[in-house]
Parts: structure tokens; sequence; C-alpha cells
């Protein structure tokens, strides 16, 4: 099914996937990805990517980000309610690292970094906040699908 972008005026994007407004634009039964970047343009590149077999949000920050989470956890977070969360290292406010420990402490939610920091030092920082895994900017559309598949079915997709 065709989603419409929807926007909560808070800056915080998501695709409604045939729900009524009032509902959480989360409220889908494919598995949810929200992606955190502060770049407009490789949010959209990745929920293009991405949209055809998940639903995806995105946030521009890591409040805005924080508030989408927490929307996900008062409606119930349904059987296809955000599951893995794509974040970036360098933002605005509050970083990547420090918003990685925070979700998987506070949601138990899978983080995969995204972002075009590739040191050592970046990927220790982030596996050792919580990241389940780590992609360096510029990458693959085969390799983004394959790894999000991966980290939410435990194999790659068909």
């Amino acid at each position: 099914m065709d989603g419409v972008d929807t926007n909560d005026g808070q800056g915080v994007k998501g695709k409604s996937v045939g729900i009524p407004s009032s509902e959480p634009a989360f409220a889908s039964s494919r598995p949810a990805v929200l992606i955190v970047d502060d770049d407009p343009d490789t949010r959209r590149l990745v929920s293009l990517i991405l949209g055809s077999r998940f639903t995806t949000l995105e946030a521009e920050d890591g409040e805005k980000a924080l508030k989408v989470l927490e929307r996900s956890y008062i409606f119930g977070q349904p059987e296809g309610g955000i599951r893995l969360v794509l974040l970036d290292v360098m933002m605005p406010g509050t970083d990547g690292i420090t918003l990685c420990r925070e979700i998987v402490r506070e949601y138990g939610v899978k983080v995969v970094m995204l972002t075009a920091r590739n040191t050592r030092v970046d990927v220790e920082a982030a596996i050792r906040n919580g990241a389940c895994d780590y992609i360096v900017k510029p990458f693959s559309k085969d390799t983004l699908v394959a790894k999000v598949s991966r980290h939410l079915y435990g194999s790659l997709p068909n």
C-alpha cells in the first residue's frame, strides 16, 4: 500500500499507511524505521530506498526523534511499530552517540548508525553506547536494505 507523507508541524515526517490522521503515522503492520538526520536530502533518500519494505518516519534532530519514540509508546507500539532507528552522529543539539545510548536504554529499540564519521574511535563509541551496526556514508542501496532487513528480520531480504 502506498503511503502519504505526513508532517506533525514539529519537523517530524512519516508515512501514513491508510490510517486516520488522529492515529500515529507508525500504526502500520509493517515495521517502522525512524530516520534521524539533520540533512533533509539524506532523510528523503533513505525513506525512498526503504519505503517499499518498511514504514519510514523522519526526524531532523534528537529532540524530535525522542518525541516520535515517546508517541510510539503512548499509543502502545503495535506489532509493526518503530523497531529500528537509523541515526546520524553529527547533528545539532544532542549528538548521535548520546542519543543512541538514550534510545537503547529508554526504548529498547535497535539503533544503526548511518554517518560520514568512519574512524575506529567513532565506531567503537557507537557500539559501546548500544548501536547494533554502523553504516558509513556514502552507502549503497543494497547494503542499507540488507543491514536493515537483517536487524529487523534476522535475514537478508528476498
